[in-house]
């Protein structure tokens, strides 16, 4: 395990120590992933919870692509080697989502499972706020207040890996004195949030093609660069294509 994985996974453990929380909750998106985690997780003893966000969806039968809720018990030590594993596994990927939170496994997948259909206009869609490259612009700039609640009140902590495979922690704001009942609400998407999303593809895009990468900054440096000119020029009423705009206007990071 690298070095930054295994200050990753001693974080996780001291923070969820502080929390009297022996479990960690682990978002894996397995989408166009050749090596499915499912079999080796039904496989897993002792048996860890676990829960499909297809479950009772059009989806539900792709068990292999679907985005899968896990509880592991940190104080199981084939939970927690199985976690070292799962994290050697999806090395440099942004497919693994970590949250600290003191929910009943319940209620935590019934939420997330409603976090991850999105309304905009007439249609509904999978949004994949469980992907790395996307869940910290949801929670810090995409979504509007009520929507980011729906992140924060389920957790104490949110962790990922960065693109610069260095662990980042987002404080929740769950509260233990309020008790926490689950709502019917659905994730609505104006046309701003749904720009702001499709800025986030154009700027993953072109932070990471050797056309416009700049090795001297960090890749997260790259794409926050990228993704600003990128909502800047799209509010300006921008149509055409964003790279080829950022070359002309010589807008290089």
């Amino acid at each position: 395990m690298s070095e930054k994985r295994q200050l990753w996974l001693s974080q996780i453990e001291k923070v969820c120590t502080t929390t009297d929380l022996n479990y960690i909750d682990i978002l894996v998106d397995q989408a166009a992933w050749q090596q499915p985690i499912v079999s080796s997780l039904q496989r897993m003893q002792p048996e860890i919870k676990w829960f499909s966000l297809f479950d009772d969806t059009p989806e539900e039968g792709l068990l292999e692509q679907a985005p899968l809720l896990m509880r592991v018990q940190l104080d199981i030590w084939q939970h927690k080697a199985w976690l070292s594993e799962l994290m050697e596994h999806f090395s440099g990927t942004p497919r693994l989502l970590m949250l600290v939170s003191p929910l009943s496994f319940d209620l935590l997948c019934e939420h997330l499972k409603k976090i991850s259909v999105a309304k905009w206009g007439e249609q509904f869609g999978l949004l994949r706020f469980y992907d790395t490259r996307v869940f910290p612009l949801l929670a810090t700039d995409v979504f509007n207040l009520e929507q980011k609640k729906r992140l924060t009140d389920i957790a104490l902590f949110w962790s990922w890996m960065d693109r610069d495979k260095s662990p980042v922690w987002l404080a929740g704001s769950f509260n233990p004195e309020v008790n926490f009942v689950m709502s019917d609400f659905e994730i609505s998407l104006d046309d701003n949030q749904f720009e702001r999303i499709a800025c986030m593809s154009d700027a993953e895009n072109i932070a990471s093609s050797e056309r416009f990468r700049n090795n001297a900054f960090s890749k997260e440096h790259n794409f926050s660069h990228y993704y600003r000119v990128a909502v800047r020029i799209t509010e300006q009423g921008f149509l055409g294509d964003i790279a080829d705009f950022i070359e002309q206007h010589h807008l290089e990071c």
